[in-house]
């Protein structure tokens, strides 16, 4: 027998609703393999720069517990070859130091970017997926090509 209207329009709702499903099942595989991505870039990140922020901050330690001795040192050599007192010797050595180091917080401030490099691989596979789920959307009826090129399923390692 032949299928009535009411009939076809019932298996269709269900492809429809299985369509769906399947894509919000392909969707939530995603951004939970997006997730994962994400941890492994940033723990790599944090591996390519553990020893020299190890560095920095043991160092930066060390320059800044010198930074008062300097700076007492210079205010009692302008106290000695000026009329100067030590506490106004003093005030315009930190006085100095003040400006000094806010010109190169300026500067360094300034040249602060972000090199491109950062979660690379997470930023790449984003943009895939959104691509993917943009032309899935596209072509509700039937599966799309990946954008990405990738073979299989769209989630090989």
């Amino acid at each position: 027998m032949n299928s009535t209207p009411a009939h076809e329009t019932e298996r269709r709702s269900r492809s429809a609703v299985g369509t769906i499903a399947s894509f919000l099942r392909d969707l939530v595989a995603l951004g939970e393999l997006q997730a994962m991505l994400l941890v492994a870039d940033a723990a790599d990140e944090f591996r390519k720069a553990r020893t020299g922020l190890l560095l920095i901050a043991g160092f930066a330690v060390i320059a800044v517990s010198c930074v008062p001795l300097g700076l007492a040192g210079a205010a009692l050599l302008l106290a000695e070859h000026t009329e100067l007192t030590i506490g106004q010797s003093l005030l315009c050595v930190a006085a100095l130091g003040l400006v000094v180091a806010s010109a190169v917080i300026g500067v360094a401030g300034a040249r602060i970017r972000p090199d491109g490099k950062l979660l690379k691989r997470s930023r790449s596979e984003w943009q895939c997926n959104v691509r993917w789920m943009k032309e899935t959307l596209k072509h509700v009826d039937g599966s799309p090509a990946d954008p990405c090129g990738r073979q299989g399923n769209g989630f090989a390692p």
